[in-house]
Protein backbone atom coordinates (compact mmCIF):
# COMPACT_ATOMS: atom_id res chain seq x y z
CA UNK A 1 0.00 0.00 0.00
CA UNK A 2 1.28 3.08 -0.87
CA UNK A 3 1.22 6.14 1.37
CA UNK A 4 0.48 9.68 0.90
CA UNK A 5 3.82 11.10 1.08
CA UNK A 6 4.99 8.15 -1.11
CA UNK A 7 2.41 8.70 -3.53
CA UNK A 8 3.03 12.68 -3.84
CA UNK A 9 7.40 11.84 -3.95
CA UNK A 10 5.73 9.79 -6.89
CA UNK A 11 3.89 12.32 -8.51
CA UNK A 12 6.90 15.03 -8.15
CA UNK A 13 9.24 12.59 -9.37
CA UNK A 14 7.67 12.02 -12.20
CA UNK A 15 6.34 15.49 -13.16
CA UNK A 16 10.47 16.28 -12.79
CA UNK A 17 11.42 14.17 -15.17
CA UNK A 18 8.86 15.11 -17.92
CA UNK A 19 9.88 18.36 -17.47
CA UNK A 20 13.68 17.93 -18.13
CA UNK A 21 12.42 15.65 -21.11
CA UNK A 22 12.14 18.95 -23.05
CA UNK A 23 9.02 20.34 -22.86
CA UNK A 24 8.97 23.60 -24.15
CA UNK A 25 7.03 26.41 -22.79
CA UNK A 26 4.33 28.06 -24.40
CA UNK A 27 5.90 31.10 -24.99
CA UNK A 28 8.76 33.81 -25.89
CA UNK A 29 11.96 33.99 -23.74
CA UNK A 30 11.75 37.04 -21.85
CA UNK A 31 15.27 38.76 -20.45
CA UNK A 32 15.18 41.13 -18.35
CA UNK A 33 17.95 44.07 -17.02
CA UNK A 34 18.03 47.04 -15.23
CA UNK A 35 19.00 50.20 -17.64
CA UNK A 36 19.59 53.97 -17.48
CA UNK A 37 16.60 55.50 -18.63
CA UNK A 38 18.24 58.36 -20.25
CA UNK A 39 20.07 56.38 -22.29
CA UNK A 40 16.21 54.92 -23.31
CA UNK A 41 15.02 58.08 -23.91
CA UNK A 42 17.85 59.00 -26.23
CA UNK A 43 17.45 56.64 -29.01
CA UNK A 44 13.40 55.75 -28.55
CA UNK A 45 11.34 55.69 -31.79
CA UNK A 46 8.33 57.79 -30.92
CA UNK A 47 6.83 56.15 -33.49
CA UNK A 48 6.90 52.54 -32.67
CA UNK A 49 6.43 53.25 -28.63
CA UNK A 50 3.20 52.78 -27.02
CA UNK A 51 2.07 52.74 -23.44
CA UNK A 52 -0.24 50.81 -21.15
CA UNK A 53 -3.16 52.68 -20.00
CA UNK A 54 -2.94 51.44 -16.53
CA UNK A 55 -0.25 51.53 -14.09
CA UNK A 56 -0.17 48.47 -12.27
CA UNK A 57 0.97 45.47 -14.48
CA UNK A 58 2.91 42.20 -14.48
CA UNK A 59 5.12 43.04 -17.29
CA UNK A 60 6.23 39.37 -18.20
CA UNK A 61 2.36 37.96 -18.45
CA UNK A 62 1.80 40.70 -20.97
CA UNK A 63 4.15 40.49 -23.09
CA UNK A 64 3.46 36.69 -23.32
CA UNK A 65 -0.31 38.08 -24.63
CA UNK A 66 1.05 40.54 -26.91
CA UNK A 67 3.70 38.41 -28.24
CA UNK A 68 0.74 35.31 -29.04
CA UNK A 69 -1.04 37.78 -30.36
CA UNK A 70 1.87 38.38 -33.39
CA UNK A 71 2.64 42.01 -31.90
CA UNK A 72 6.52 41.89 -32.58
CA UNK A 73 8.39 44.01 -29.41
CA UNK A 74 11.60 44.76 -29.71
CA UNK A 75 12.03 45.52 -26.52
CA UNK A 76 9.89 46.98 -23.41
CA UNK A 77 10.48 48.95 -19.69
CA UNK A 78 9.06 48.86 -16.49
CA UNK A 79 9.82 52.67 -15.11
CA UNK A 80 11.44 51.74 -11.34
CA UNK A 81 10.85 55.43 -10.14
CA UNK A 82 9.23 58.94 -10.81
CA UNK A 83 10.81 61.79 -10.69
CA UNK A 84 8.16 63.77 -12.01
CA UNK A 85 5.81 62.74 -9.24
CA UNK A 86 3.15 62.46 -11.54
CA UNK A 87 -0.36 61.23 -10.18
CA UNK A 88 -0.46 58.78 -12.62
CA UNK A 89 3.48 57.97 -12.40
CA UNK A 90 5.01 56.06 -15.31
CA UNK A 91 3.16 53.38 -17.25
CA UNK A 92 4.72 50.12 -18.44
CA UNK A 93 5.81 50.91 -22.16
CA UNK A 94 7.07 48.70 -24.97
CA UNK A 95 8.28 49.38 -28.60
CA UNK A 96 7.54 47.35 -31.67
CA UNK A 97 9.38 46.73 -34.63
CA UNK A 98 7.20 48.12 -36.84
CA UNK A 99 4.30 50.31 -35.86
CA UNK A 100 0.80 48.55 -35.23
CA UNK A 101 -2.39 49.82 -34.43
CA UNK A 102 -3.74 46.71 -32.96
CA UNK A 103 -2.01 47.45 -29.80
CA UNK A 104 -4.65 49.72 -29.14
CA UNK A 105 -6.96 46.26 -28.78
CA UNK A 106 -4.34 45.61 -25.66
CA UNK A 107 -4.70 48.46 -23.90
CA UNK A 108 -1.94 50.60 -24.98
CA UNK A 109 -2.19 53.98 -26.57
CA UNK A 110 0.75 55.57 -28.36
CA UNK A 111 3.11 57.25 -26.17
CA UNK A 112 6.46 56.90 -24.39
CA UNK A 113 4.96 56.29 -20.93
CA UNK A 114 6.78 58.86 -19.06
CA UNK A 115 9.72 56.98 -19.39
CA UNK A 116 12.18 60.39 -19.35
CA UNK A 117 10.71 60.80 -15.50
CA UNK A 118 12.36 57.88 -14.26
CA UNK A 119 16.38 57.39 -13.32
CA UNK A 120 16.34 53.42 -14.12
CA UNK A 121 14.11 51.04 -15.92
CA UNK A 122 13.35 47.35 -16.31
CA UNK A 123 14.45 46.69 -19.55
CA UNK A 124 12.43 43.70 -21.23
CA UNK A 125 13.99 41.64 -24.35
CA UNK A 126 11.83 38.90 -26.12
CA UNK A 127 13.18 36.35 -27.99
CA UNK A 128 11.14 32.71 -29.81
Amino acid sequence: MMTRSTAAFTLLLAFAIGCREGTVPDGPFIESEIVPAADVVAQLDTARTFEYLFSSVEPESLLVALWRADLPISRAWLPLDDRCLSPLGPHFTAELLQADPRMIEHDFLKGTGRLACATSLKQFTISD
